[in-house]
This record gives C-alpha cells, sequence and structure tokens, in this order.
C-alpha cells in the first residue's frame, strides 16, 4: 500500500480521491491516499472476497469509480484529457460497463473492434473484461459481477463471462491512460 500510494500521489491529478480498502488496521504511509477498514477480519476468507466488496461499492454514492488491486505500480503520468474523453463516452452511453485504463493483453492482439471512434473489447474473444488493473467502472456493473463471483482470480475469469455475457461492453483506451 505504501509502494502504490507514493506512485499515485506523483503519477495520479491530485483532485482524485484514492481509498485504500482492506480488512484489519493499516498504519504505514499514504501519501495523500486514505485507507478503509471494510471489517476488522475477512470471515470466510478468500472466498467472500466479492461479496465484502459488493457491500462496500453499494454504500458509494458515485455511479463511476476506478477499482484496481494495490499491486499494479504505476510508472507514468496519468493522461487526464484521454481518461476525460473515455469518461464522457461511458457517461454518454449506457451500454459500457467499464474502460479499462492500461494496456492490456487484448489491446496487444488486437482482439478489439472500433465503434464511432472507440474502442472495445471483443467479447466472444476476450477472457479479461473483467479485470483487477486499473479500470473505470459503472458501479451498476461492477456490484452485479462482485456479487456472484468469490476471490479475485474468479472475478478476472468467471466475472469476465459474467461480464461478456451481460450485453454491456468493455470500453478500452488506446492509447493507454496510465502505465504499470
Amino acid at each position: 500500500i505504501g509502494a502504490s500510494s507514493y506512485l499515485i500521489s506523483k503519477y495520479i491529478p491530485d483532485n482524485f480521491q484514492i481509498n485504500f480498502i482492506n480488512y484489519g488496521k493499516y498504519e504505514g504511509n499514504l501519501f495523500g491516499c486514505n485507507y478503509e477498514k471494510i471489517s476488522t477480519f475477512r470471515f470466510g476468507g478468500i472466498k467472500n472476497w466479492g461479496k465484502y466488496l459488493a457491500e462496500y461499492f453499494q454504500k458509494i454514492n458515485d455511479d463511476y469509480f476506478i477499482f484496481s488491486l494495490d499491486d499494479y505500480f504505476i510508472s507514468k503520468q496519468f493522461d487526464l484529457d484521454r481518461f476525460n474523453y473515455v469518461y464522457e463516452a461511458m457517461k454518454n452511453d449506457k451500454n459500457i460497463a467499464n474502460a479499462q485504463l492500461s494496456s492490456t493483453s487484448q489491446q496487444r492482439n488486437k482482439k478489439y473492434y472500433n465503434e464511432d471512434g472507440n474502442f472495445y473489447l471483443k467479447s466472444a474473444e476476450n477472457n479479461y473484461s473483467a479485470t483487477c488493473q486499473w479500470t473505470l467502472w459503472r458501479k451498476s456493473s461492477l456490484i452485479d459481477v462482485l456479487k456472484n463471483i468469490s476471490d479475485p482470480w474468479d472475478f478476472e475469469i468467471n466475472g469476465s463471462t459474467i461480464l461478456n455475457n451481460s450485453g454491456l461492453k468493455t470500453l478500452i483506451s488506446d492509447p493507454p491512460i496510465i502505465f504499470y
């Protein structure tokens, strides 16, 4: 958390509110970020990860937010102009569930298509439309996926299947907004 928060403070715009959420206490440096305790203990172990996160996100008033695990170490400045473009695209198209902000293997393998100037993953060909990398999510879509999975690995594998079968789209940023 300390290393991630340091890099976030270095590369992410100051007006973004960054919250690390976890179980138990954290007393290390946070470099302008916040820490929120979901619970003292994770009852049920890692298999209840999705349940705890869904409950947490249901309490947030925002309709959109970025979700990621803390083990992606940012290495370059966040592209705010590109982010604002992607964010507006999501607000204007209710069929977009999420927008991946970093470069993915799907982009490198060209498993995406162009629609009205935006790039979308080809659902049938992609295993990682739901990923723990930095992704802008529509709150309702993220909660729907989290309610139906158990742990982070299940989120990426089965969560992607759920998302791909939902009829919703995953927007990608090409070029990426964030680099690890």
